[in-house]
């Protein structure tokens, strides 16, 4: 479960944790991500012959610590820290709906960058 930084990165904190939680609800097993590796092995135990009620608790578990560590992410980071949302004009495809005040906080907020102004 890869996410990138997209204009859904700037939701509200509960907002997007929602979003999170109902996208991995809406994927089977099969789509839920949890590394090249560990699918290989996962299939490998699955052809020789493993109990597939072990293999239905193996996805039960990936999806428990998807959640629990999503909520502790979302709770414990500041997620709405003004930084954060002010970067949006780092993401070239972003770039476009970026703007300006958001550059000038970074330069308003770390004086080294206010150099670059007087040139």
């Amino acid at each position: 479960m890869y996410y990138m930084i997209t204009e859904e990165t700037f939701l509200p904190v509960k907002e997007m944790r929602a979003r999170l939680l109902n996208d991995l609800a809406k994927k089977t097993d099969e789509q839920v991500d949890f590394g090249f590796t560990t699918r290989t092995a996962l299939r490998k135990l699955i052809d020789d012959g493993h109990d597939m009620n072990k293999v239905r608790q193996f996805f039960s578990g990936v999806r428990f610590f998807y959640v629990e560590a999503l909520k502790y992410a979302s709770s414990h980071l500041q997620l709405d820290d003004p930084i954060l949302k002010n970067l949006r004009f780092v993401s070239f495809a972003q770039r476009e709906s970026a703007e300006l005040s958001q550059v000038e906080y970074f330069i308003n907020r770390y004086s080294v960058y206010q150099s670059f102004l007087k040139q």
